[in-house]
């Protein structure tokens, strides 16, 4: 597909994958970085990058700065759920959940963590 070759850039900066501010070939793992924020941001009310700034400069920092640990914002949250946000927004992608089905995997052991 022509949008994800590299050079092009497409998306909300602050949701915006490494690869693509850097203008890297791309795949749907950019996709389950974008819902990493998405899901930190649900938990936690803010973004795992501190930033007042939501241009592309902002997220220059994706892949120079690590996130801050979503346990850090939020202690009770449960183990499962936070390990899974925080692999969604690992800067390397082959670190990322490869599918939409990995995150499902993931997350579905939570219902074991309760029992």
């Amino acid at each position: 597909r022509e949008y994800m070759l590299p050079g092009n850039r497409t998306g909300t900066p602050l949701f915006m994958a490494p690869e693509v501010v850097r203008r890297k070939a791309t795949d749907q793992r950019v996709d389950l970085f974008a819902l990493g924020v998405s899901a930190y941001q649900m938990w936690t009310f803010e973004f795992p990058w501190p930033s007042s700034d939501s241009t592309g400069r902002t997220a220059l920092q994706h892949d120079s700065k690590a996130p801050q640990p979503v346990e850090e914002k939020l202690p009770r949250i449960n183990k499962t759920v936070a390990r899974t946000i925080m692999k969604c927004l690992e800067a390397d992608p082959n670190n990322r959940p490869q599918t939409a089905g990995d995150v499902l995997r993931m997350i579905k052991q939570v219902e074991s963590d309760w029992q």
